[in-house]
C-alpha cells in the first residue's frame, strides 16, 4: 500500500472511530466502552484498533489533532496565521466547533473536555513560541486560549444560542486591545 493510501486508509479509520466513539460515549461513560463494542459500532476489526490506538482516549486526542490541523491549513490558506486572535480565524473556530459538536458534548458531558482544552492551549503556545514570546505573553495566551475554551463550550452546551459573531466581538473586546502586537 502506498504512503498516501495508507494515510487516506488512517484518516478514514480515525473519523469512523471517533463517529463511534460520540454515539457510544452519549449512551454510556468511556470506562464502560469496550474494544469489542467501539470496533463494531465503528466497522474495524481489534487488530486495526490496536494497530493505529492504543485506548479510546487516543482516538479523541488524534481526532482532536486532526481537526486542529484542518483549522490550521485553513488559516494558513487564506494567509491569516499568525495569531489567532483575529476575527476570521474565530469564527472559523466556531464553525469546526458546530461541525464535532457531537463529539465535543459527549465528551464535556463525560467530564473529557480536558483533552479539548489541553489542545486549545497547546496550540496556542506552539504559536506563540514561534512568535518569540515573552513570558508575560505565554500567561496571556494561556488566558486567551482558556477563555476560548469557556467561551466555547459554554455556547456549545447552551445550544449554540448567540451568534459566533456576537461571540467573537466579546473576544475581541477582552484580548485585542492587550494583545496588540498579535
Amino acid at each position: 500500500m502506498s504512503k498516501r493510501s495508507d494515510d487516506i486508509e488512517k484518516g478514514t479509520i480515525l473519523d469512523s472511530s471517533a463517529k463511534a466513539v460520540a454515539r457510544l460515549l452519549s449512551k454510556k461513560a468511556i470506562s464502560e466502552i469496550t474494544v469489542k463494542e467501539l470496533c463494531a459500532e465503528a466497522g474495524i476489526s481489534r487488530m486495526t484498533y490496536y494497530r493505529n490506538f492504543s485506548s479510546i482516549e487516543d482516538i479523541l486526542k488524534k481526532y482532536l489533532v486532526k481537526q486542529t490541523e484542518r483549522f490550521k491549513k485553513e488559516v494558513m490558506k487564506e494567509e491569516r496565521f499568525g495569531s489567532y486572535i483575529r476575527r476570521e480565524n474565530i469564527l472559523i473556530g466556531f464553525r469546526y466547533l458546530k461541525e464535532n459538536s457531537d463529539l465535543i458534548l459527549c465528551m464535556l458531558n463525560q467530564n473529557l473536555g480536558d483533552l479539548l482544552r489541553n489542545n486549545m492551549v497547546q496550540e496556542e503556545l506552539n504559536l506563540s513560541y514561534r512568535s518569540q514570546c515573552s513570558e508575560e505573553d505565554r500567561y496571556i495566551t494561556v488566558a486567551y486560549a482558556n477563555t476560548l475554551f469557556g467561551i466555547y463550550t459554554t455556547w456549545l452546551k447552551d445550544g449554540m444560542k448567540e451568534s459566533p459573531e456576537k461571540l467573537t466581538d466579546l473576544i475581541l473586546d477582552l484580548f485585542q486591545s492587550r494583545l496588540r502586537r498579535y
